[in-house]
């Protein structure tokens, strides 16, 4: 099923003006972009004095696994928000927490190879994967079946175009002063699992 646009720009916040209780992992996502923000302010550093190194190497892969997470359990969310169970999402999530896990190093771990390579392949690869958390849980799968389901879900099904309208539009939100990057993280967190949710249906 291919993305609709128009939906995915409207449809999420109609949802959260009435499940507000969907908002949960988008504002654990921004509370701690806040507090990472605070201390890069107030340290000059990444995170609560942490320097460049192995330290601050192991904090950006838990950051990494924390935000697959918080993008899984938004999926589940949307597309059980007519139940609206956030202790039971976040059991489902947390079922499938090792899957979501591997997936998160992974598709970390090739991002950022492919952009060592020039960038570009860094940034096709951003496009393919972006739905791999939200797979791991939508349809139960395992960390390498979908990282394939993103890439499926996005060239094959028709949905590359969508989904580069959609991240351009969080990225170029994200250059708006002061605001703009806590923006783009609400927009990313809110578009991404659901149009995951709503059109992954074969």
């Amino acid at each position: 099923m291919k993305i609709d646009l128009g939906d995915v720009l409207v449809t999420p916040f109609k949802i959260l003006s009435e499940k507000w209780a969907i908002l949960v992992p988008i504002l654990i996502a921004l509370a701690i972009q806040l507090i990472l923000d605070v201390s890069v302010r107030f340290t000059g550093k990444r995170l609560w004095g942490i320097d460049v190194g192995m330290a601050s190497f192991f904090v950006s892969i838990i950051l990494e696994i924390v935000t697959y997470f918080l993008l899984a359990w938004q999926t589940i969310l949307f597309k059980e928000y007519e139940e609206e169970d956030l202790s039971e999402s976040f059991s489902k999530v947390s079922g499938k927490f090792i899957d979501v896990v591997i997936v998160a190093i992974v598709v970390g771990f090739l991002i950022g190879l492919g952009t060592l390579a020039f960038v570009i392949p860094g940034l096709i690869l951003a496009i393919m994967l972006v739905y791999s958390p939200c797979a791991v849980v939508v349809k139960n799968m395992g960390a390498s079946d979908a990282i394939k389901e993103s890439f499926d879900f996005v060239f094959k099904r028709g949905n590359l175009v969508q989904t580069i309208v959609l991240l351009i539009f969080v990225f170029v939100v994200a250059f708006i002063p002061v605001v703009g990057s806590y923006i783009s993280t609400f927009l990313i967190m809110l578009w991404i699992p659901y149009a995951y949710a709503k059109f992954s249906g074969e």
